[in-house]
C-alpha cells in the first residue's frame, strides 16, 4: 500500500474511532461509520480490519465491555442500568 494511501486511511480510521468513543451508548451500524470515514460500507470494512486487526463488531463489543467494567467500579448505578447503557 502506498504511504499516502495508508496515511489517508489512518486519518479516516482515527476519525471513526473518535466517533465510536463519543457514541458508544448509541446504536451504531457500519453504514454510519463508513459515512464518517467517507468510504463505502464494503471498502470501510476491509480497510478497518486491515488497519485495526479486528472487526468492527469486536471493537464495539470490547469498548462497550470496557465502559461497563469501568462503570461497575466507579459508579453506584445498578448492574442492569450499566448493562443497558453498554447496549447489553
Amino acid at each position: 500500500m502506498k504511504t499516502i494511501t495508508r496515511e489517508s486511511y489512518s486519518e479516516r480510521i482515527d476519525r471513526v474511532l473518535k466517533f465510536l468513543t463519543a457514541h458508544l451508548n448509541e446504536p451504531l451500524d457500519i453504514h454510519r461509520l463508513a459515512e464518517e470515514a467517507h468510504l463505502s460500507a464494503y471498502h470501510f470494512h476491509r480497510v478497518y480490519v486491515s488497519m485495526i486487526g479486528e472487526t468492527l463488531v469486536y471493537t464495539l463489543r470490547r469498548r462497550r465491555l470496557h465502559m461497563a467494567a469501568v462503570s461497575l467500579i466507579t459508579s453506584l448505578l445498578p448492574i442492569a442500568k450499566i448493562a443497558s447503557l453498554a447496549s447489553f
